[in-house]
């Protein structure tokens, strides 16, 4: 059986908790133009809507009565979200009702395809939520954090490679932080997004990007925006770029006194 769950937007107020969820909200009727928006195309009315209706599609009257029948809908979705069957059999739903339903809230405006989705725009006040997707979305996310915690058991006691990435992921001065810090703040990195602390430990230039953001916080390096500037020339628009302009051996008389100020910002510190 395959089931979804249609949520509501959820609004702060001061209301107490049994008045909010026992409120009542409703995914309605929306007009495209003369018609009302339909979640069935011809073909599928004929066969889908029909048989819940009891009709023959051929009747004279079943277009005018499929016509209200989408004007008509008014789908109440109660705090803890509305379940439905959208099994489908031989090509037949299992409830003909909960699969219209499903189809329409697919496409209406105001319903976001997952819960990022409706957040992401605020004329959206309801979303689908995908039991399976969920499952795998938080099945990648713990396979991504072992890949994690492997990373972090080889780099060990390296304290260096644990300052490049904690001055890549965050605000702090790792030179003030003792190892077991380090390391346990690098533990909060992993659970918060396993997939960004894969991403810093493996990547090929961590080093090379670690000493640009070293260089910024050390006043050799500015960084406007997005873009990197040495004194008064630009190397780069982003950090890519930038990391391409210390790799460049034509830059490197360049790359070698951004290192000298570097070190002499570090004596004097």
């Amino acid at each position: 059986m395959k089931e979804i769950q249609l949520r509501r937007r959820e609004t702060k107020n001061h209301l107490p908790v049994p008045v909010t969820s026992n409120s009542k909200k409703y995914l309605g009727s929306i007009y495209s133009g003369q018609a009302p928006l339909r979640g069935l195309n011809s073909k599928e009315e004929k066969e889908i809507l029909a048989e819940y209706l009891g009709m023959d599609p051929e009747e004279k009257d079943f277009p005018r009565i499929a016509r209200e029948f989408w004007a008509d809908i008014r789908i109440e979705v109660p705090s803890d979200g509305k379940t439905l069957n959208i099994t489908v059999e031989n090509d037949v739903p299992v409830n003909p009702y909960d699969y219209m339903v499903y189809r329409f809230a697919k496409i209406h405006p105001h319903v976001g395809k997952n819960l990022d989705d409706m957040l992401s725009d605020s004329r959206k006040m309801f979303y689908i939520h995908d039991f399976d997707e969920a499952i795998a979305k938080t099945n990648a996310k713990v396979n991504f954090k072992k890949k994690a915690y492997g990373e972090l058991i080889k780099i060990g006691e390296d304290e260096d490679k644990l300052n490049r990435i904690l001055r890549l992921l965050t605000d702090s001065d790792p030179e003030y932080m003792s190892i077991k810090e380090k390391q346990n703040y690098i533990d909060q990195l992993i659970e918060n997004d396993p997939v960004k602390f894969v991403t810093t430990a493996t990547d090929k230039d961590l080093e090379l990007r670690s000493t640009i953001a070293e260089m910024v916080t050390a006043s050799v390096l500015s960084k406007i925006g997005n873009q990197y500037w040495f004194i008064d020339e630009k190397i780069g628009d982003d950090e890519d770029e930038a990391v391409k302009f210390f790799k460049d051996k034509k830059r490197s008389g360049d790359v070698l006194r951004m290192k000298a100020k570097l070190e002499e910002a570090k004596r004097n510190k």
